[in-house]
């Protein structure tokens, strides 16, 4: 699927309106908000925006997570599941992955809202530039429950991998708004 039909199957579905600077989701201009700087630094009214956390869990590493962090197969991974809303609407839910000990300690951090923030400012990694497929899918069962969607819906679906300023990756994603 390309990434037009995909914006179009949305748009058909009422998902998306298009616009005069890029598309809207549910009445809320998304500009920004996929960008590089992350969903909670790229939104302009951080007020409206929350975010929960549903799991934190040492996973191993599949051999996705492996291509995409350049990591080894007896890495642990630290998986950080994460609902995304605005003005209380869930809007995204993420699976993000990162090598735990590249990390040590972020699972304990009580504020998840921004990893980005956390990289940045703990960590000294500053994430630069990502790489992302698109595609649109039928979302599962606690995914339609989670986002609030009906039987009929489709999602878009994003795998990204993040890079920071030595070009080594630092997160691996998979995003379903």
């Amino acid at each position: 699927i390309t990434v037009r039909n995909a914006y179009q199957a949305l748009v058909s579905e009422g998902l998306l309106v298009p616009g005069p600077r890029g598309y809207s989701v549910k009445g809320y201009s998304h500009e920004g908000l996929l960008t590089v700087d992350g969903f909670t630094r790229g939104a302009k009214d951080k007020e409206l925006l929350q975010t929960s956390v549903l799991d934190i869990s040492q996973i191993p590493a599949d051999l996705d997570t492996i291509k995409a962090l350049n990591c080894g197969v007896d890495d642990t991974i630290l998986r950080i599941t994460r609902l995304r809303m605005i003005s209380g609407q869930p809007y995204q839910l993420e699976h993000c992955h990162v090598v735990e000990k590249r990390f040590p300690g972020l699972a304990d951090e009580k504020d998840l809202s921004s990893l980005y923030n956390i990289f940045d400012t703990r960590f000294k990694v500053s994430v630069v530039r990502a790489e992302q497929i698109l595609s649109v899918k039928k979302p599962d069962q606690e995914t339609r429950e989670l986002l609030k969607l009906d039987n009929r819906a489709t999602i878009l679906f994003l795998k990204r991998t993040s890079y920071d300023q030595r070009n080594t990756p630092v997160e691996y994603v998979d995003l379903l708004i």
